[in-house]
């Protein structure tokens, strides 16, 4: 016996004549049991689908007969009877259309086996789901590694002090750790050969910024399989969609930080605007070099946009508007409120900005399309408005660009059937905005206010009212969060939950000094070379392996876990020489 079956484990004994080892990852044995005198049509739709009419045919029963056939258990199946074939898809107009026999929704588990038994109930069918073998607890694996991960952070993290309280006391040059002293750093820049010298970081952005480093790490490293850990198939948002907004909005509140001073010593805005420009080309490129990895190098088909071509225009309008904006006299704003009186002109252009996005998205006529529609198109709503994905959002892109440059395997193709919608497109990038702004208004408490309770009162505060206004915007179906229009509620909700984050943080490590922000510090201070490097480094050794057919979410959380600990170390060596690479 493979010692790790216990986790997800699969008797080698067949059942029902079935072998549970011909199951791949995330699926099931289901039996289609007919009792009727007449042959039947299985059809069935993945959910959830949003007021999707559209079903697929799974398999043929004859009369008195069966069939099995492998089945998905990521999401739940509504499933229909036909006593007629309708093609290998079926419209589903009126449920008492004659010739639906029955229909039952259920969910399935992994490595399970199922009966579908249709039979008859009087006058009328029915269809009932009976289980044979249970399935595997596909949580179980998460629990496990878990505790192995823990077990092996406090050996290493052992290791580690015993080391350090061995150098501590042979060698008194030695008395402080790199990971807890405040020594310059060198920075590596783009092109060049000049070294900076960076001192006073706060350790509580960084360690924050760490955390979406790992988030991200894990979520290039496959995730375990673990498809609901991933992005949204349209609204909603899983924990794949945090990192993402959160990094960006660390990015925003590091514009004060970084400029203020600048700003203050009378360097020409022009020369600043123009570095930040730079930076936009070189961050813009190196998107396009990461799209050619996993894409190839078509300049046909090569896709403009990305994680990378979105930060670098967040950079470019966000920092712009700042520089040119900032007063010089900063330091002359004072009182509880200085905070939202020193950005009061960049509040107001973000506002415009905001305003006229929004009414684009519900006021633009798309030719084919409701005014207002942001569905996601496809075979929802009996597709009516397949062409129509994301409204505003995919009409402007594809003016923009032609479709061959967009993403052409978006989240929604599965569900949806879309062909093509770019979650990084140009128009996306206005609604983002307001998470940069959000972060901006961070850093400039940071810069306005000095005492921890000033600052703790003020960030909370802006943490839960962003959070409640766009769980009001999400409940009340005015604008549902979705992360691949990177709506207004999405950029709310993402950002209050920044703002309470990188407040616990902030005390944490800053205030009380309990922890020094070890390992996830070191992480933070190379997030951009960690985030190429897990892109170009996907399917290379020491990286990832495979064993097998790594059909067992335990075997593929090891490989996950593993990439993120070996890009640990590699964060932790350059930190301790010091070394930040930086764009």
């Amino acid at each position: 016996m493979i010692p790790y079956t216990w986790i997800e484990g699969r008797s080698w004994e067949p059942i029902r004549g079935l072998q549970l080892h011909d199951l791949g990852l995330d699926q099931a044995f289901l039996n289609l049991s007919s009792r009727l005198s007449k042959n039947t049509w299985v059809y069935f739709q993945r959910q959830p689908c949003f007021k999707c009419t559209q079903y697929s045919l799974l398999s043929e029963v004859a009369a008195h007969n069966s069939s099995t056939v492998k089945i998905s258990s990521v999401y739940d199946l509504d499933m229909l009877v036909l006593n007629e074939n309708a093609g290998t898809t079926y419209d589903l107009v009126d449920y008492h259309t004659k010739v639906l026999e029955c229909s039952h929704q259920t969910s399935f588990g992994e490595f399970g086996i199922y009966d579908l038994i249709i039979s008859a109930n009087g006058n009328k069918s029915e269809c009932r789901i009976e289980t044979i073998q249970p399935p595997v607890d596909i949580v179980l694996p998460m629990f496990a590694v878990a505790m192995m991960s823990i077990i092996f952070l406090i050996l290493t993290s052992g290791c580690y002090f015993l080391w350090k309280y061995w150098n501590r006391w042979h060698k008194a040059d030695e008395r402080k750790s790199d990971t807890e002293s405040n020594s310059e750093y060198s920075t590596i820049n783009k092109g060049s050969s000049k070294v900076k010298k960076l001192t006073n970081r706060l350790k509580s952005l960084d360690a924050f910024r760490g955390v979406c480093v790992v988030l991200l790490l894990f979520s290039n490293g496959f995730m375990g399989g673990y498809q609901n850990l991933g992005h949204a198939v349209w609204q909603g948002m899983p924990i794949a969609e945090l990192p993402f907004p959160w990094f960006l909005w660390i990015t925003a509140v590091c514009i004060p930080l970084k400029f203020k001073s600048v700003l203050a010593n009378g360097e020409p805005r022009g020369k600043i605007v123009l570095e930040i420009f730079k930076r936009f080309v070189f961050l813009f490129v190196l998107g396009l070099m990461v799209n050619s990895v996993i894409q190839g190098v078509q300049l046909e088909t090569i896709r403009y946009y990305g994680v990378l071509q979105r930060i670098a225009f967040m950079c470019l309008f966000a920092g712009g508007i700042f520089v040119l904006s900032w007063p010089k006299n900063y330091k002359e704003y004072s009182g509880c409120h200085s905070d939202i009186r020193v950005l009061l002109p960049q509040w107001v252009i973000h506002g415009v900005v905001h305003l006229l996005y929004l009414c684009l998205v519900f006021f633009l006529p798309i030719p084919g399309c409701p005014t207002g529609y942001v569905g996601p198109g496809g075979i929802s709503e009996g597709g009516k408005y397949f062409n129509c994905t994301g409204g505003t959002f995919g009409y402007v892109d594809r003016l923009l660009h032609d479709e061959r440059h967009l993403f052409d395997t978006p989240t929604t193709k599965d569900i949806y059937k879309v062909k093509v919608f770019d979650p990084e497109g140009p128009f996306s990038n206005l609604p983002s905005l307001l998470t940069m702004i959000l972060g901006v208004q961070a850093g400039t408490i940071l810069v306005m206010h000095h005492g921890w309770s000033a600052r703790k009162n003020r960030l909370l505060s802006w943490g839960f009212f962003c959070i409640f206004l766009g769980l009001v915007l999400h409940f009340s179906n005015v604008i549902p969060i979705n992360k691949q229009l990177w709506n207004t509620s999405y950029s709310l909700v993402t950002a209050g939950g920044a703002f309470i984050c990188f407040t616990f943080y902030i005390y944490l490590i800053d205030k009380i000094k309990l922890w020094n922000g070890f390992p996830l510090v070191s992480l933070g201070l190379n997030c951009l070379a960690l985030y190429i490097g897990s892109k170009f480094a996907s399917n290379i050794l020491p990286w990832h392996f495979a064993y097998g057919k790594m059909d067992t979410h335990f075997f593929r959380l090891i490989d996950s876990c593993w990439s993120v600990f070996i890009w640990t170390l590699i964060a932790i060596f350059l930190h301790k020489k010091k070394i930040i690479i930086s764009a």
